[in-house]
């Protein structure tokens, strides 16, 4: 059974995903959109399933090799590196949505030299029209350089376990599905709520207060004299009393 500081890194990936899919909205929003052009709507609707669900899946592929790096990075050092970066990449996070500085920006800078190599393959694909395009497109999306998603990635690395990383990174994917299904199938509504500036300003104050938590707890971890030896038990301890 599923342990309940498991079960809360889990609703804190969710959350991360909800609270971010602002973020989300402007990259993978036109891509939905598309989906639902030229489409029947009930064709169209499955198609932006399959999307979506790929999507995810790849996020938690993505997890699954940050987690199990993330437990050989634990090994190599006792300063808990991987849970200071986590919580910085969420402040920086939280300044992007406050229209403060856009310090992810280097992050995705990075990765789009790998999605320049992507690219060329996903757009075989395109535009989507059959099913097995959509999964194909979903899979590649998780590619694209995105802030938001080394973010999680950072944060699923803590996990310490390739299983934890791929669970954490699904249930980020699943957290961003209400804004992406909102922008291809249902009203605009929740998408005029999400670009809200009032809206980002609360969630960008949270990124910061959940970031700097991370960075608390480490910091204190350490000057009690608890180093990477124990990484994996301070990443629990963390997200329980989160």
């Amino acid at each position: 059974m599923i342990s309940d500081q498991e079960l809360t890194a889990l609703v804190s990936a969710f959350a991360m995903g909800f609270l971010g899919s602002t973020h989300c909205i402007g990259m993978c929003g036109g891509l939905t959109v598309a989906l639902n052009t030229g489409n029947a709507k009930e064709k169209s609707i499955r198609l932006s399933f399959t999307y979506q669900i790929f999507r995810v899946l790849s996020y938690g592929i993505l997890g699954a090799l940050a987690g199990g790096f993330g437990y050989l990075f634990s090994k190599w050092t006792n300063f808990p590196v991987l849970i200071v970066l986590g919580g910085i990449m969420l402040i920086m996070m939280g300044f992007y949505l406050l229209s403060w500085q856009n310090f992810l920006i280097y992050f995705e800078s990075i990765g789009r030299k790998l999605w320049k190599k992507v690219s060329p393959v996903q757009s075989r694909f395109l535009p989507i029209k059959k099913f097995h395009q959509a999964a194909v497109v979903g899979l590649l999306w998780g590619l694209l350089p995105c802030g938001l998603v080394y973010s999680a990635l950072a944060m699923a690395s803590t996990s310490g376990t390739a299983i934890g990383g791929f669970t954490s990174m699904v249930a980020f994917g699943l957290g961003t599905l209400p804004a992406m299904f909102a922008v291809g199938v249902f009203s605009n509504k929740l998408v005029n709520f999400f670009r809200n500036p009032k809206v980002r300003a609360v969630f960008g104050l949270l990124f910061i207060l959940w970031g700097s938590f991370y960075i608390y707890q480490a910091v204190t971890k350490i000057s009690n004299g608890q180093g990477g030896h124990q990484h994996h038990q301070m990443q629990t301890e963390i997200n329980h009393d989160h």
